[in-house]
């Protein structure tokens, strides 16, 4: 099964947040299937996602959709434990063939449109930019 990893961090990065030894996340329904493990160290944070397929970009943000919820839920709980400010961001992925590449969302669907067609732009959601460079790829 292809393995792939979200990479990023917690804001603020001040108070060097780390939770660790959580335990794997099995999310299966009829549409998807995945393991997903939340790492933190030092405000840095991994999703570690084995996943059932990973052939398209549709594919990668289907994961994306769970891996930022794991990683909100427990970055949420450590802050409302601690009395913290904090909020997660996922910036990076690392597909199954090692390339790791920049994360940005995309509506161009709803540039100059009334909000009644947000329904319409959540499937072109998802970009994967090279570090550091230009967009290659856009559902």
């Amino acid at each position: 099964m292809p393995k792939i990893r979200f990479s990023g961090r917690i804001i603020p990065a001040a108070f060097g947040v780390h939770i660790n030894d959580l335990p794997v996340i099995k999310w299966k329904d009829a549409d998807y299937e995945a393991e997903m493990i939340v790492k933190i160290l030092d405000d840095e944070v991994h999703v570690d996602c084995t996943v059932a397929k990973y052939d398209s970009l549709d594919d990668a943000y289907q994961a994306y959709r769970r891996a930022i919820d794991f990683a909100k839920a427990t970055v949420d709980l450590a802050a409302f434990a601690t009395g913290k400010a904090l909020t997660v961001l996922l910036e990076k992925i690392t597909e199954p063939n090692g390339l790791t590449r920049g994360m940005a969302f995309n509506f161009p669907d709803l540039f100059g449109r009334n909000c009644k067609y947000l329904k319409h732009a959540c499937d072109k959601l998802l970009t994967i930019r090279p570090h550091g460079g230009t967009e290659i790829a856009s559902t």
